[in-house]
């Protein structure tokens, strides 16, 4: 009987399974696909439409039926919750994240959390309802296919917390990807993200003991990578120097592209919204009308903030300070990986109160975010008395705001990477793929900040430590050009698709090893037996 592996996709992410399963035809695995998010297969979205054009000999699932029944049930106000299988699938099924956790990994149910309208709140009793079907539609899937490996090149949306859960109970060797944060790296993941690497730290531990001991700094890759960071006036990526250019705020042009951009996708949102009010059924699609207004709501924010700015241009090389960088609200390293760490409000206003006299918290907006925060909540965070709100346009480049600063603190983010390379220590609230590092803090009770903001450069990691991290990152882990890997096949690279489908492929293999050689050690530490 030959190898099989069930893929997992959503939207963009089809496109990595799709080079993915030519290699895997290759070596004759039989192959199934899993798109777990309903609306793809009821609208018939482009990248689900591709994928089975492109692909006729794949075993596909999706979650049309369950989006059609969930349709039914609600039109008809009869739920019908199975109130005993729902406490079954908590006793059972909350091993890596309780059901609330699960549910919270989705954009559709954590609207209290972000700033995104046009996902309408859902009813308790409809999160309940469409928990109750994912669970029935992921073990048919995993019943009829019976995967020997899941790969999955993402970790966000809650189906995805749900078939972990259920492949963990069932022995399946479910693997995603992570990124290292240097130069594009990912390592394998066999925890969805939900706890810290514990394979790595070992290895980096081990390795730094080696590195110490070099009389040739130059002699080490580890080394050589650091020292070239540290040299870098910029350490922006290439990619996000053109993103940011191109969201530059210009009054009339920027109206003009969305004028234009509408009109484009008006005959497509018209559908949407006729189906959105036909059905009713929020958690399956976005309202198209609010997203609309909140694009317009964005642009009359981005005119006031152009001319009444709430940022202030302070001089940081004269402040003694702690840069706190905001996160892009929604995503998944907020939303799977810090769940209880949501409210970055709340996080500025508890630092605020725990760092030493004369020291000042800078808060930078991320630049995504811009237009789509309400503009009180710039008035708020200017009100507490110790927090500068920077102007996240003055420099172009994250190395000028973490230059001068004292530390970083950031929920899940980059900059704390990047603070530990240039020497400066810093603090996180959920588990990251560097968390080993001896300058990298995770707090996980906010009333423990004013200790570990006070003594926090006491542990600093040395230059051997970093450079072990570098070294396994190049060595462990697999550079992927994930742009080109989620783009269309007719808008990429083909062979050079194939190229990072590859060693997309050695990841998924390389966790599977891991997880297959070591599954005590995994079960003690995620799931519960």
């Amino acid at each position: 009987m030959s190898r099989r592996v069930l893929l997992v996709a959503k939207e963009g992410f089809a496109w990595p399974a799709h080079y993915l399963a030519k290699l895997l035809r290759e070596e004759g695995t039989e192959i199934g696909i899993f798109f777990i998010m309903p609306h793809e297969a009821m609208r018939g979205d482009y990248d689900y439409r591709e994928f089975v054009r492109l692909n006729p000999d794949l075993k596909i699932f999706d979650a049309k039926k369950l989006g059609t029944e969930f349709r039914s049930r609600v039109r008809s106000g009869n739920l019908g919750l199975d109130w005993e299988a729902l406490r079954r699938i908590d006793r059972e099924y909350s091993a890596g994240k309780t059901l609330g956790l699960q549910q919270i990994t989705s954009q559709f149910m954590s609207t209290y959390a972000h700033y995104r309208t046009y996902y309408r709140d859902v009813p308790v009793e409809q999160q309940y309802l469409l928990m109750q079907l994912y669970y029935g539609l992921v073990h048919e899937v995993l019943d009829e296919f019976r995967p020997d490996a899941i790969y999955d090149a993402d970790f966000s949306e809650y189906p995805r917390a749900i078939l972990f859960e259920v492949a963990g109970r069932r022995n399946i060797p479910y693997v995603t990807i992570e990124g290292s944060r240097f130069d594009d790296y990912f390592f394998p993941s066999t925890t969805l993200a939900l706890a810290d690497a514990d394979w790595l730290g070992p290895l980096v531990e081990q390795r730094a003991r080696e590195l110490r001991t070099v009389e040739v700094r130059s002699s080490r890759a580890g080394y050589r990578e650091l020292d070239r960071f540290r040299a870098q006036s910029e350490i922006l990526a290439d990619g996000f120097k053109i993103a940011y250019a191109t969201m530059a705020f210009r009054p009339l042009r920027s109206l003009y592209a969305l004028v234009r951009a509408n009109f484009s996708r008006f005959p497509t949102h018209f559908k949407d919204w006729l189906r959105f009010y036909r059905t009713g059924t929020a958690p399956i699609f976005a309202d198209p009308i609010r997203l609309h207004l909140l694009e317009l709501k964005e642009y009359f924010r981005k005119f006031v903030m152009r001319f009444a700015s709430p940022f202030v241009e302070a001089d940081l090389s004269k402040l003694d300070y702690i840069l706190f960088p905001l996160h892009l609200i929604p995503e998944s390293s907020t939303l799977t990986k810090s769940p209880f760490f949501l409210n970055e409000e709340f996080l500025v206003e508890s630092l605020s109160k725990s760092v030493p006299p004369g020291q000042s918290i800078v808060v930078k907006e991320h630049w995504y975010m811009m237009g789509e925060r309400p503009l009180s909540f710039y008035r708020r965070m200017r009100r507490l008395p110790n927090v500068i709100l920077i102007e996240p346009r003055k420099y172009g480049d994250p190395r000028a705001y973490l230059e001068s600063a004292h530390g970083v603190v950031t929920i899940t983010g980059t900059s704390a990477f990047e603070a530990a390379l240039l020497r400066k220590p810093s603090i996180v609230f959920g588990p990251t793929p560097f968390s080993m590092l001896t300058s990298v803090k995770t707090v996980t009770d906010v009333t423990t900040l004013p200790s570990v903001v006070r003594n926090w450069s006491r542990t600093m990691s040395d230059d051997a430590e970093l450079a072990a991290y570098l070294e396994i990152a190049m060595e462990v882990g697999e550079k992927l050009d994930m742009p080109c890997l989620t783009s269309r096949e007719h808008e990429t690279d083909v062979s050079k698709a194939k190229e990072n489908a590859g060693r997309l492929y050695r990841l998924f293999r390389r966790g599977e090893e891991m997880l297959r050689k070591d599954r005590p050690a995994l079960e003690k530490q995620v799931f519960r037996t």
